[in-house]
């Protein structure tokens, strides 16, 4: 894209943002400068002022931090509509989120408007910059499951040292979904430990209808661990469990579907924007 179309993009996302902080009663001012800053767009109400940034251009997070930096000295929160987040806060789907930093992930349509992607779906820019004006984006430091879970196992073999037969070692493949849309990339222990026997239920009824796969199963002297043997009961070695399947593909992935008895809550920090029910957390949580 050459610089008179960046030049374009970038006044057409401003003119949105305008527009989003208009639908909120804040009064919007573009090009605003103060001491030692300069915002594309700065929404005022009362005494709050909040500067939006679009950042068309790759910026690295340092410098990003820095401009954050000088508006927090000024009194101004800053907030940032990024078309290429820095590679420091690149993850599977949304930036990885900072309490001090609401940066977002900024797309151009054909038609030439905007949409953000958070929490798994895309919202116009208009309406996103409302709604984080009306407080209805908040950063939170874990997740609340949702009820509905679709939940990817994978089993891996492992051969008892006891009897000598195979069993497979099962592990709940991230994400989680939260009830807000945020995909929690969480590691498996995480997940056992909150909510174990209901995942692990679900997993083992999967399991039962393919007969090439024998689940591991918790063990008394494991201390309820996932390392007995399906066959004989003796416990796997925890260190054989924990490289089982290292660096191989899996035996099988089954994917099921179970609905949570029980609240699940998961440290996952992400900016929250739920389309109905709660956020994941409360006010600064």
């Amino acid at each position: 894209m050459n610089s008179l179309r960046e030049t374009d993009a970038h006044q057409r996302a401003k003119a949105a943002i305008l527009n989003g902080c208009a639908q909120v009663g804040y009064t919007p001012q573009s090009e605003a400068v103060g001491g030692g800053w300069r915002a594309d767009v700065l929404a005022a109400r009362g005494g709050v002022r909040i500067a939006f940034e679009v950042q068309w251009s790759p910026q690295k997070l340092r410098e990003t931090l820095l401009r954050q930096e000088r508006y927090a000295d000024d009194g101004v929160r800053g907030c940032w509509f990024f078309r290429q987040p820095p590679s420091a806060l690149r993850a599977a789907e949304d930036p990885a989120a900072r309490r001090d930093l609401p940066l977002f992930h900024l797309f151009a349509n054909a038609d030439g408007t905007f949409v953000v992607r958070l929490g798994g779906r895309l919202t116009p820019l208009d309406v996103f910059v409302a709604a984080l004006l009306g407080s209805r984006v908040r950063f939170c430091g874990e997740a609340a499951a949702a009820e509905a879970q679709k939940a990817a196992f994978e089993f891996y073999p492992l051969r008892c040292d006891a009897c000598g037969r195979v069993g497979h070692v099962q592990r709940l493949k991230p994400p989680i979904l939260a009830r807000c849309g945020h995909r929690a990339a969480l590691d498996q222990d995480s997940a056992f430990v909150a909510a174990r026997d209901e995942f692990l239920a679900a997993a083992h009824q999967a399991a039962a209808n393919d007969p090439a796969l024998t689940p591991t199963r918790f063990s008394a002297v494991a201390g309820g661990a996932l390392a007995a043997c399906p066959h004989c009961g003796a416990a796997y070695p925890e260190r054989r469990v924990a490289l089982a399947g290292y660096g191989e593909q899996p035996f099988r992935t089954l994917t099921i579907e179970i609905r949570l008895r029980r609240p699940l809550r998961l440290p996952s920090a992400h900016w929250c924007f739920p389309v109905e029910g709660g956020f994941c957390c409360p006010p600064g949580g």
